[in-house]
């Protein structure tokens, strides 16, 4: 049997499918099993430190064949519509560096202090592998920004459309595709969009769609994964 990891950073984003399939497979505290594959279930905590943390302390004791991280994002492209679900193929940590006298940001790479290419990046970027499976989900792909301190300020997001180029924003996935990355674990991370990145207004977001389509579509996954599990 196949393990998937299941994980998200807090409660809500992921609960919908943790009821669903908990009310007709074989339930255990923290996971639950299918035909062919069961699924551990990890809630992170939020932002990058809290994610890594969990993940290597669940992966000191644990194999799994696929991490599966899903929640909510916001989106960079105007004209994505709230509750697009997005799957994630490769990330990077935008706000990693240093400011210089001028007030321009220095990503660790231009500092030096790590190469392009040393592991686990490959061109500044995290691209795990992918598990091949999804064509029939009706599922975005893009790019990802994972950040400390998510965007609201208007020259803030300016700076950082100016010198990244990137579909949606997390305070997770990047720690994610990290650790995923040096352990050569393959990722599934499905994001699903409950705001615009914008001068911080909360009154224009739509969690409840962002979680509900989210889920929707985590549900779909799990059943193609149960019913083909090659990943």
């Amino acid at each position: 049997m196949k393990k998937i990891l299941l994980c998200a950073a807090t409660p809500p984003e992921i609960e919908p499918t943790i009821n669903y399939f908990k009310a007709q497979s074989y339930p255990k505290p923290h996971a639950f099993d299918l035909n062919q594959v069961s699924v551990d279930i990890q809630l992170t905590g939020v932002g990058m430190t809290a994610t890594t943390y969990a993940l290597t302390r669940y992966l000191k004791d644990n194999n799994p064949d696929l991490i599966l991280n899903a929640g909510i994002a916001g989106a960079y492209n105007s004209s994505a519509m709230l509750g697009t679900v997005y799957q994630v193929v490769s990330e990077e940590i935008a706000d990693q560096g240093a400011i210089d006298k001028n007030g321009r940001f220095i990503d660790l790479f231009e500092l030096r202090l790590l190469a392009e290419n040393e592991k686990p990046y490959q061109g500044k970027k995290l691209i795990p592998k992918l598990p091949d499976f999804t064509s029939n989900i009706p599922v975005k792909t893009g790019h990802g920004i994972t950040l400390n301190t998510v965007s609201g300020e208007t020259h803030q997001i300016q700076q950082l459309r100016a010198r990244v180029s990137a579909d949606l924003e997390t305070m997770e996935s990047a720690a994610v595709f990290y650790v995923a990355c040096m352990e050569s674990i393959p990722v599934l991370a499905l994001r699903s969009i409950s705001n615009h990145v914008e001068p911080r207004n909360r009154a224009n977001w739509n969690i409840p769609l962002a979680i509900e389509r989210l889920n929707q579509t985590l549900i779909a996954c799990i059943h193609q994964l149960n019913d083909n599990p090659t990943f």
